[in-house]
This record gives structure tokens, sequence and C-alpha cells, in this order.
């Protein structure tokens, strides 16, 4: 039997009774063959543990693999639960590490373990899901150093500021934590990831940070810096509007062998005045100022559905899944739906699922370690050879 995939959802009140109605939608789309796996976005409206509850009352205890999420995400209601189901002949395996938030070091080492155990012949594909506020990416990341199978996923968010970023991963959901799903068999994957931000023009040097923080840019304080630059004071990035605008103003480096950009936008201005990441940039860095454009962002929504067609070959896709910064919310604001209708036009009916994240995780051609991003959109195709 071929791959399969099916989407369905759910916007009950009640978190068990949304997760059983979406899990069955989903069930139903398969028609006659087994759910293998489960992708599962849902509402932080949501109470975690009755979603899981009615997923698993449904599914039984198949790999799950995805996030709570941000609400109205992608142009879908704001309480909603999202269930993509993979079935067919697929090869599945999963791991959850709950200490990826305190130790990411020793998680990175668990993976790391974990994936010299597993023939590679036997893998296509590897997904990845991590608190994207709580944690260090990076040594996950470099586990993966010339891991030949392609590499995609997300950092969770969420209303970060309020709790932690929920992932799921195998039969569990909670904070702090990594998701992998591995997947092989009939499967073909392709991903694309793009961002439509461009370089305004202005040029900052880091001139000092420290893990997340970025304290000083050009020897003033960071806060101080962006506010000289836009006309405004450093305090007026602490509130409201500016607060919830910041993302729109990553920092990017540039790539020199590819000449792209790598973006990290800000989660927030700290009482000091540092701007708090979830990536890392380096004192001595020359940061580029990027401003969004949102024609170029839709253009990118395209391009990220084209290059993952392309990578799948000649795969029928059967499910694309969608992961699009948060930043691209508050962009999209008054259009919501225009981003996934930019990557339908181009994958033309193919059942599509999604979440607002705090990053994306992708394999560029240009290196042998999959990279994390901010403020991208990455489309993950999953195909199969008919």
């Amino acid at each position: 039997m071929s791959l399969v995939g099916a989407v369905g959802y759910s916007s009950e009140l009640d978190g068990r009774t949304a997760a059983q109605q979406a899990a069955q939608a989903a069930l139903k789309g398969l028609r006659a063959a087994s759910p293998r796996a489960a992708l599962v976005f849902f509402s932080e409206r949501y109470d975690s543990s009755e979603v899981m509850q009615g997923l698993l009352s449904v599914l039984g205890e198949i790999p799950l693999w995805g996030a709570a999420t941000l609400e109205g995400y992608a142009g879908h209601q704001s309480r909603r639960v999202v269930v993509g189901l993979l079935g067919g002949a697929l090869t599945i395996d999963s791991a959850w590490i709950g200490h990826f938030a305190q130790d990411s070091i020793g998680a990175a080492l668990d993976l790391k373990t974990r994936l010299e155990r597993m023939p590679a012949s036997v893998w296509q594909a590897v997904l990845l899901a991590l608190d994207g506020v709580n944690g260090d990416v990076a040594p996950v990341l470099a586990a993966f150093e010339g891991c030949p199978l392609p590499v995609a996923g997300f950092l969770a968010g969420g209303n970060y500021a309020h709790s932690l970023p929920s992932v799921v991963g195998d039969t569990t959901c909670a904070g702090g934590g990594l998701s992998a799903l591995w997947l092989g068999g009939a499967l073909r994957l392709g991903a694309g990831t793009a961002h439509g931000w461009k370089d305004s023009g202005v040029h900052l040097r880091i001139t000092r940070s420290r893990d997340f923080r970025v304290y000083e840019l050009d020897d003033m304080p960071a806060a101080q810096r962006l506010a000289q630059v836009f006309g405004c004071s450093a305090q007026d990035w602490m509130k409201p509007p500016l607060a919830e605008l910041l993302r729109l103003y990553p920092l990017g480096v540039r790539d020199t062998p590819s000449g792209e950009y790598s973006l990290a936008a800000p989660l927030a201005v700290e009482r000091d005045g540092a701007l708090r990441l979830n990536l890392r940039l380096a004192e001595g860095e020359l940061a580029h100022l990027m401003t969004a454009d949102p024609d170029a962002c839709l253009q990118a929504a395209r391009r990220a559905a084209r290059t993952a067609r392309a990578a799948a070959g000649k795969g029928k896709a059967a499910l694309a899944l969608v992961l699009v910064d948060q930043g691209w919310q508050v962009l999209f604001e008054t259009r919501p739906a225009a981003v996934y209708q930019a990557v339908d036009a181009e994958l033309k009916g193919v059942p599509l699922l999604g979440a607002a994240t705090l990053g994306q995780i992708h394999c560029p051609e240009s290196s042998a370690t999959p990279l994390a991003t901010n403020l991208a959109i990455q489309v993950v195709l999953f195909c199969y050879l008919e």
C-alpha cells in the first residue's frame, strides 16, 4: 500500500471533544489505511492534557509529533485542533526527550546516541520539534552533522511570555521538551524554506552579546541603538504597540558562500535594554537590520512550496506541512489566509496542515549541518513513488 495522508480539524470548545473530532475526521480521510504517525497542532487555549486524552482515545498509542501553538495561526480559527495522519507503507520511530530545556547538551548527546544506533539505510527523513524559548538548539543540530537524511522541523513558541511552549512527542505533551520523528519506507520527503525579509541598508555591529542576549549594538545599549534608528525611545520597545512589532525587525547575518541571510528575530526587549533571542549571535558580527515585504513573503511561500516539490523528486504528494514564523501573523493580520492560499496555489489540492512557530530547522545545500532560522516559512511535503 502506498503512502496516504489526511487532515482533520475541529473547533469545539472542549479540548478532548475537539481532539476526538479532528482525529476521527483524519481517520476517515485515510480510508482503509492504518495510521502510522500523527502530526498534531492545537491552540494553547485548550488544556493540553484534555487534547492528548482525546487523541489517544481515538488513535491509540501511535507516535505523535507537533506542538501547542499561538491562536489564529496561518489563517485558522483561534481555537482549533488540527491532526494530520500518515498511513500506509511507512517505517516509523520516535523519541521524546523531556530535559532539553534544562540540559540541551545532554539532550543532544542522547539524540546522537540514538542516531548512531539506528541503521541509516532504513530511514528517509527526520522531523524535529523543540521548545523555542528555553534551551539551545545548536548542540541538537550539531548532533546531525554529516547526517545523510533530510532534517526539517521547528522551534515551538505560542504565548511564551506566560508559559513554557508545549511540545508533542510520542504520547506526551509538555514544556521544555524535544520531539523527534524518524520516517522511512516508501516515503520521500521534500522540504523548502524561504523568507521575504530584505536588507534595510542599516548595518549594526554586535559589540556585546552573551548566550541569547545582544546587549550592545555599535557600542550602545541594543534597544537604545534600535530606538535611534526608528526615532523612538528605548522604553517604547517594551510596551504595545512596538513590543508586538519588534519581531518584524530581525538582525540578519549573511552567509558568505551562499550570500543568503540567516535571520535572528528578537523575542523581547529586556529591562536592561538587551534583545532576547532564541538563536545565538556572536560578538563582532556585522548584523543587517531587515525589514519585511509582504509581497516578497507571499513569493517566498510559493518558492518554498516549489522547492519542496523539487526536493521530493518524482514522488506523489500525500500531505503538506506548512510551518510559518509567528511574525508572519502580525504582517498578514488583515489577510491571514493569504499565506496558505499562496502555498495551496503551488501544491494544487494537496492536504495542508500547519502551525505558527518561533523558527524553522532546515538543511541548506551550503551546510553539512542543519540550521535554525527565524521569520521563515517551511513547506514539508510527504510523498511516495508510484
